[in-house]
């Protein structure tokens, strides 16, 4: 049986700084994302998959506008016309304190004909015995988070092959006789992800995962830099990009950094491939500085000192360290 496993695809609306498309409930952001999920089904019709699964964070939130659930209904009836049955579980971002989720009224929308399966964690519920669906953040993949589950849970161990989602990255882990995996969402969500994906999972009758490939989809980027050219005439990336600008200067000039990021970010956002622009601006210790160069300076020349007249030269470092140690 061949699967297509896809994550945390987290759609919302707004964003927090691009501006609404002209006409829609939508920003910019949100209309790239669903370019992107657009060429899901041709990837799953293109590699004649059984069955698509997505475990979880497909929203951002509890309560998304019936605008962006009706396009997210748009693009499942896209499986369902090719007959590919595409099973859904939720997720914590679009699951309240009290346990309802956004798709309990999204399953009410599609009957047994249309191949769409809302459903809790658990089993895949095919003639494929031991395939099991979870939206947690396992103990060996992050120390970040702290609400971890462990490999070893009792919920894991009816199974051979575990599909995930809420960690954004591709992941895999062979453990106890069964197999984890997380797809990574398609695009990036934050600044410094990677390992974007859908995987496309070939596993037998029994559950057991024969073999596993990363199908990357051509994305946005999201693109932090300390460098930027400022007077740029044309797009200088090759794809759409979310930009973070990250500044450093002297607090005295903390105000005029302001205003000339404000230009910087109202150039950039006049491009249509423009998602976002964002800056940071930190104020420089100079005092500080100055003092961490002087002193990495004094050392630098005494360790090329010993280093040169060492009669040793492998013993230099060892010696120089010896010598940092009896000075203080």
């Amino acid at each position: 049986m061949k699967i297509l496993h896809s994550c945390d695809w987290h759609l919302r609306h707004k964003h927090k700084y691009t501006s609404l498309v002209e006409g829609k409930i939508w920003d910019r952001l949100f209309e790239e994302k669903m370019k992107i999920l657009q060429s899901i089904p041709i990837a799953a019709k293109k590699y004649e998959v059984d069955c698509v699964v997505i475990t979880g964070d497909i929203f951002d939130t509890t309560n998304p506008p019936e605008a962006i659930k009706a396009e997210f209904c748009k693009l499942m009836f896209k499986f369902s016309s090719s007959r590919i049955g595409v099973y859904i579980i939720p997720g914590n971002h679009e699951t309240s304190s009290l346990g309802n989720h956004v798709l309990m009224d999204i399953g009410t929308a599609f009957n047994s004909g249309d191949y769409i399966y809302v459903m809790k964690e658990g089993a895949l519920p095919t003639d494929v015995n031991k395939v099991g669906l979870f939206h947690d953040m396992l103990d060996v993949v992050s120390d970040m988070y702290k609400k971890t589950v462990s490999i070893n849970d009792e919920k894991f161990k009816p199974f051979k092959t575990i599909l995930l989602g809420d960690y954004h990255s591709y992941w895999k882990k062979s453990y106890a006789g069964r197999f984890y995996t997380y797809s990574g969402s398609p695009y990036p969500t934050r600044f410094g992800e990677t390992n974007h994906s859908v995987s496309l999972l070939s596993v037998t009758d029994e559950g057991v995962t024969e073999s596993i490939k990363r199908i990357q989809l051509k994305s946005y980027q999201m693109i932090e830099t300390d460098k930027i050219d400022r007077n740029v005439s044309e797009w200088p990336f090759d794809t759409p990009a979310i930009i973070k600008y990250n500044v450093k200067v002297k607090p005295e000039k903390v105000k005029s950094a302001m205003s000339i990021c404000s230009q910087i970010r109202n150039h950039y956002l006049s491009f249509q491939e423009c998602l976002d622009f964002v800056y940071t601006i930190k104020a420089k210790d100079t005092e500080k500085e100055k003092e961490d160069v002087q002193n990495r300076s004094v050392e630098d020349v005494a360790f090329n000192y010993i280093k040169n007249n060492c009669p040793y030269p492998n013993e230099a470092e060892k010696e120089f360290k010896e010598i940092l140690t009896s000075c203080k």
